[in-house]
């Protein structure tokens, strides 16, 4: 699944030591806000992380982007023996929708499914989000107009 959105916050860098092969790593999550249909009156989010150093050097809030994930399940054992499944996002492509971008490059680590990145041009403002329209394209939320809770 692709969708264009931006980058609605970047959360803290963590890093660590492999127990299993002595590697040092760092991942970056970010939530990533989008709409999954053009006639949406309100934006889904989801948590996405990333181990790839290119795209974690890129990520800015506000920052118009392409982002491909999917998911999968897997089988995870706790410390009491105790087998559940865990559900995971996959990002298999990043896309800077910056002024400025133009190639996107391959990603740095392989393993993370293919994730590409887009070089921007750094200094550059992103395009703010765009509006909702309805299907006649007046705005959907207007201010003072009418009440747009769900409830």
């Amino acid at each position: 699944m692709e969708f264009t959105g931006r980058i609605m916050k970047v959360c803290e860098l963590r890093t660590g030591v492999s127990e299993r092969t002595g590697n040092e790593w760092k991942t970056q999550g970010f939530v990533f806000e989008y709409f999954e249909n053009q006639t949406d009156r309100y934006s889904d989010k989801v948590y996405l992380e990333t181990f790839d150093e290119n795209i974690i050097a890129q990520l800015k809030e506000n920052m118009p982007v392409r982002i491909g994930f999917g998911h999968r399940v897997r089988d995870y054992t706790n410390q009491q023996g105790k087998t559940m499944q865990i559900n995971e996002l996959r990002m298999y492509k990043f896309e800077s929708l910056a002024h400025g971008a133009n190639q996107p490059a391959q990603g740095a680590n392989g393993q993370q499914g293919g994730q590409q990145s887009t070089q921007g041009n750094q200094g550059a403002q992103p395009a703010p989000f765009p509006p909702q329209v309805d299907a006649n394209g007046n705005p959907i939320n207007k201010e003072g107009g009418d009440d747009d809770l769900p409830f």
